[in-house]
């Protein structure tokens, strides 16, 4: 669990190194368009640029593979849980809230009666995880143990 907590730390502060890095980045922009010296703002524009890719690095090491294996693809349902239910089960607002957080929009035409479905991978609010070892503990599986 710390290792989680560790992570999720890591990327919150790289992802602000990032947006901070970008403000700084619009500043030098600002100053050039201003009139201020091109070599003094293409300095400083290679050193924020340096430590945007810097932080970029930690955000991509944490992004997930892009291929998983059966066992992990198996684990990441099992801990979906029956997914079908939850939107056959909830009202419109639930619906509405479990599509935001899968990173779903649903688009609905009329004429003639199309929905076009748009997914977001990377937008979702959904915290799912995988042991590195690829434990299959079922306490942790159910969510019944405080421990990993």
């Amino acid at each position: 669990m710390q290792l989680h907590a560790a992570a999720d730390a890591e990327m919150s502060q790289a992802r602000s190194k990032v947006a901070e890095c970008d403000r700084r980045l619009t500043g030098h922009q600002a100053v050039l368009d201003a009139g201020g010296d091109p070599v003094a703002v293409a300095g400083w524009t290679r050193q924020v640029t340096a430590e945007r890719a810097t932080a970029q690095t930690v955000i991509d090491a944490w992004k997930p593979r892009q291929r998983w294996t059966e066992p992990e693809l198996r684990v990441f349902l099992a801990r979906l849980g029956d997914l079908a239910a939850a939107v056959r089960n909830a009202d419109r607002a639930g619906k509405k809230e479990l599509y935001r957080k899968l990173g779903v929009k649903l688009a609905y035409a009329k004429n003639p009666h199309i929905v076009t479905v748009e997914i977001d991978p990377d937008a979702h609010d959904m915290e799912i995880s995988l042991c590195p070892r690829g434990d299959l503990n079922p306490h942790a599986l159910a969510g019944t143990s405080t421990s990993s």
